[in-house]
């Protein structure tokens, strides 16, 4: 061997074939691997999408205890009970003043106009009903006429 040349790397020979793999080519990959792979995925997000509620959901009622225990150390710290005035002899019980009493009051009105705007909408919506059946049997008839003379539409 001469000193310019570099030594020669002696190297298994290729095998012939289709399957040989050039650099920059993708192996073929299985079917079943290829239908198998949106699977697991699928599998994957739809873990951590339930992992994801029933964490939220955890918290969410952790928090919505809290918050009623508060209120309720709240109101049970703002009832006052007002004393009760001595010069009348019959007796009165004491009365609470509750803190929301007027929200309550207005919720309940608002409340019986949503029921009202409801039972008139409730009958007109009969009423269509009504109609509706009306028309229907109405139409029955006259088909049911004209089915008896023969007559086509």
């Amino acid at each position: 061997m001469s000193p310019s040349l570099p030594p020669q790397l002696r190297l298994p020979p290729q095998p012939l074939g289709q399957n040989v793999r050039r650099p920059g080519q993708v192996l073929p990959t299985p079917r079943v691997a290829r239908n198998i792979r949106p699977l697991v995925y699928a599998i994957g997000i739809a873990g951590i999408v339930a992992s994801g509620a029933w964490i939220g959901a955890y918290l969410k009622t952790g928090q919505q205890q809290d918050a009623a225990r508060t209120q309720a150390q709240r109101l049970v710290a703002q009832l006052e009970v007002q004393p009760i005035p001595q010069q009348t002899e019959v007796a009165v019980p004491p009365t609470y003043n509750l803190p929301g009493d007027t929200e309550y009051n207005q919720r309940i009105q608002t409340l019986e106009s949503k029921r009202s705007q409801l039972l008139a909408q409730k009958t007109g919506l009969e009423t269509k009903l009504r109609d509706f059946h009306d028309s229907q049997r109405r139409k029955a008839e006259e088909e049911k006429e004209r089915k008896e003379f023969g007559l086509k539409r």
